[in-house]
């Protein structure tokens, strides 16, 4: 079934069509009119084309921006967790050496002609369970007596505490002996 429309006047005048069955009533402009709505209407379509094209365009431009910048953020956040991460590690990693030299230090009988500013570096392997399976000095600025009494201190202090964290364990240690 044909809409049919049928073109009418207002009591005042106006022309308006009505759209049967729909029943819409439209006011019809009148010709002097016209001009200034077509122009009134190519702004329109022109304003409702470029929106209807570049709306979408910006959207998916904003949502790939924020998506690119939800990207960046998290990227941001694991960076910091990782530099954290590393930070703790290194602190405990400190801290676990700090342990072990005043466990060692507890546990040396200092020699009777030592000189000040003693250094020594000790190359220790030790089991996951602290218990220290050899210990040997690589660079020391002591004598023969001074480096004996170093190594057995070591090998006295067995088993070493136990590491706060298995990320800082390791079996073979490197630690500097330099007493107070």
């Amino acid at each position: 079934m044909g809409a049919r429309v049928t073109e009418r006047r207002s009591a005042q005048g106006v022309p308006y069509c009505r759209v049967a069955p729909h029943f819409v009533r439209m006011a019809l402009p009148r010709a002097s009119e016209l001009a200034s709505m077509r122009g009134r209407l190519t702004i329109l379509l022109a304003v409702f084309l470029y929106a209807t094209s570049a709306f979408p365009q910006s959207e998916v431009a904003e949502r790939t921006s924020g998506s690119d910048q939800d990207a960046r953020r998290a990227q941001r956040e694991a960076e910091l967790q990782a530099a954290l991460a590393a930070e703790i590690e290194a602190n405990l990693l400190d801290q676990y050496m700090a342990m072990i030299k005043d466990h060692v230090q507890q546990h040396w009988q200092m020699p009777v002609r030592m000189r000040p500013g003693l250094e020594c570096s000790i190359k220790v392997v030790q089991l996951p369970t602290g218990d220290v399976m050899s210990a040997k000095i690589t660079q020391c600025n002591g004598d023969d007596e001074v480096r004996r009494s170093i190594e057995n201190a070591v090998l006295r202090a067995s088993p070493l505490p136990r590491a706060p964290s298995e990320a800082v364990f390791s079996s073979t240690l490197t630690l500097i002996f330099a007493p107070n």
